[in-house]
């Protein structure tokens, strides 16, 4: 998938306040993305790493696949709904975030190897239902995002502002029996595969994807007093 390259983008590092997304921020500091101010609509179907940040900001679970390294379905392929963010409602990373148990045993294969696919849809919005397109009509967007699954570590001020997010966006995560071992996870994109028209598929880079401005539920609301912690993503 080419030589890896390095990117860096600062998150801002701020308390959980109640459920007040709004006031968990990122800063538009590096040039792989600046925060876009106003409700933006869905980008033009010719913007490919637009038009995959964009479903993966709009997106509220996915499904992710790996390998089994169970007894009972070793080799096979397994796929998992989880619960997933990449930011706050108001702020796009692009870097998907999800908050698994140890319990489960597909964390505990995420764990052993990391290689996953992570799929995400417009089909589960308003958008496709509103255009009357069937979630497999390629003109229903869908991305599929392959890398490496890794665990945030814990206490950290990424873990703090990913977990954070999630509690934003998932509120009933907050209220998870805390003696399940909860972790957060990040995928680690090497590959992007976009489906969003009639004609094949779309393959934006990972520097094209990490560039993108990402386009935001809505304004950006006032923010609350942050630090700021500069994260590497190294991509191949």
């Amino acid at each position: 998938m080419g030589a890896p390259v390095a990117f860096a983008f600062s998150l801002l590092a701020v308390a959980f306040i109640g459920a007040d997304c709004g006031r968990l921020g990122l800063s538009g500091i590096t040039e792989i993305w600046k925060i876009k101010r106003g409700t933006v609509g869905i980008p033009p179907k010719e913007q490919a790493a637009r038009m995959a940040r964009y479903v993966v900001h709009n997106s509220d679970w996915c499904s992710v696949s790996h390998v089994s390294r169970q007894n009972q379905t070793y080799g096979y392929p397994q796929a998992r709904v989880f619960s997933m963010v990449d930011g706050p409602t108001y702020n796009s990373t692009g870097v998907p975030y999800i908050y698994v148990t140890l319990m489960d045993e597909g964390t505990q294969d995420l764990l052993k190897t990391g290689r996953c696919s992570m799929t995400m849809s417009l089909a589960q919005g308003d958008y496709c239902k509103n255009q009357s397109y069937d979630p497999e009509d390629p003109r229903c967007p869908q991305v599929i995002l392959t890398g490496n699954c890794l665990k945030v570590p814990d206490q950290t001020e990424e873990w703090n502002f990913a977990r954070n997010s999630l509690f934003c966006r998932h509120p009933i995560m907050a209220r998870w029996p805390p003696g399940h071992q909860w972790i957060v996870m990040k995928l680690q994109v090497k590959n992007i595969l976009l489906v969003d028209d009639i004609g094949g598929n779309k393959y934006p880079t990972v520097e094209e994807y990490f560039k993108a401005p990402p386009e935001l539920k809505s304004d950006v609301e006032e923010r609350a007093d942050y630090s700021v912690v500069d994260i590497e993503v190294n991509a191949v």
